[in-house]
């Protein structure tokens, strides 16, 4: 048995939708220089800084030395052994065509 009604209801629903994100933001990085590696994460945020999506990846092996080489085409200024947060972009965006393929 049913009858008429009109009451508002608060109702979840999970649905996929296309967001545009405005700025991807470096949220953190660790380097574990004993073992070589460089684990970072990356956000991806839309215009109020809500996080659309995030990944996170490791810098090993060749990639690894590339990264802690003296002055790579990427950051001509950098010294051998060292590298700063703005370095990692160049690896972000390696990380990406990789899984992109």
């Amino acid at each position: 048995m049913e009858r008429p009604t009109n009451q508002q209801v608060t109702v979840i629903r999970e649905m996929e939708v296309i967001q545009t994100a405005n700025r991807e933001k470096i949220s953190a990085w660790h380097h574990e220089g004993e073992e070589r590696y460089v684990e970072v994460r990356t956000e991806l945020r839309d215009l109020h800084g809500l996080v659309l999506n995030s990944i996170s990846f490791r810098i090993e092996g060749e990639e690894y030395e590339l990264l802690m080489s003296d002055r790579p085409e990427f950051s001509p200024n950098k010294p051998k052994g060292d590298f700063s947060g703005s370095d990692l972009w160049h690896f972000v965006d390696l990380y990406k065509e990789r899984i992109n393929r």
